[in-house]
């Protein structure tokens, strides 16, 4: 049996496979270059391309094809994104003005993820000048559990222009969970996301079942508006044909 003709038998199978494969890369590539974001919405329309040209026709077989083939784009998305998430850091950056002049505070946790390790957060201030006594202090909190660090828990070091304000969490101290931190200097406040004080098997099991259920919505939206389309233009072009 020729090749095309035994991938046109399994067509359903290969259109699988290749789904898979590309959703997963897909998960990765956009996880590092966000600005990439909407490739992912083009999972249904590649789903439909391939249903087409691999001979998997009729409305039932593609309908019913098409929700497992678009589960498994969802579900492997999902995890790779989370997977990228949880190795990577995320810092976040903004920009105040106050009495000693403009500055940019750069938050951070290292590391972002782990199983009870110790956790340094940390804010980064550039130009500036002397801001020792705009009483800083930091918030850490989990859905259940919040830990404040006041100002004198807090340790800082200078370099240059820069000025660096930090608390070290030793291990075990934060109980198991996902947290989110702020920092907060005179009367600013900086939110950012971490740590994420759980198992890489925790985490995915918490993040990866909503964001495929919302992948899985909007791929099967695009995907039943391409099976419908395509089905009424086949009807047009047969009507046609017999006039």
């Amino acid at each position: 049996m020729p090749v095309n003709a035994k991938i046109r038998k399994y067509s359903a199978v290969f259109i699988l496979i290749v789904v898979a494969l590309l959703a997963y890369g897909l998960g990765y590539l956009v996880s590092y270059f966000e600005s990439l974001f909407l490739l992912v919405f083009l999972v249904p329309i590649i789903i439909l391309v391939l249903m087409h040209y691999l001979g998997l026709y009729g409305l039932k077989k593609r309908l019913l094809y098409g929700v497992v083939i678009v589960f498994l784009a969802a579900v492997l998305i999902a995890s790779a994104e989370a997977q990228v998430y949880y190795s990577t850091d995320h810092p976040v950056s903004a920009s105040y003005t106050t009495p000693a002049g403009s500055i940019t505070a750069t938050a951070s946790v290292k590391p972002f993820s782990g199983n009870f390790p110790a956790y340094n957060f940390s804010l980064d201030i550039s130009n500036y000048k002397d801001l020792k006594d705009l009483n800083f202090s930091l918030r850490i909190a989990s859905p259940g559990y919040v830990y404040n660090v006041t100002n004198n828990m807090l340790k800082n070091y200078t370099s240059g222009d820069q000025m660096v304000v930090y608390y070290v969490a030793s291990p075990g101290s934060l109980p198991l969970g996902i947290y989110n931190y702020t920092f907060t200097f005179y009367n600013y406040t900086l939110a950012a996301p971490g740590p994420i004080n759980a198992p890489l098997s925790t985490w995915l099991s918490d993040s990866v079942f909503s964001v495929t259920i919302l992948y899985f919505i909007y791929y099967e939206i695009i995907l039943l508006a391409g099976i419908f389309l395509m089905r009424s233009i086949e009807h047009s072009r047969s009507y046609m044909a017999k006039k």
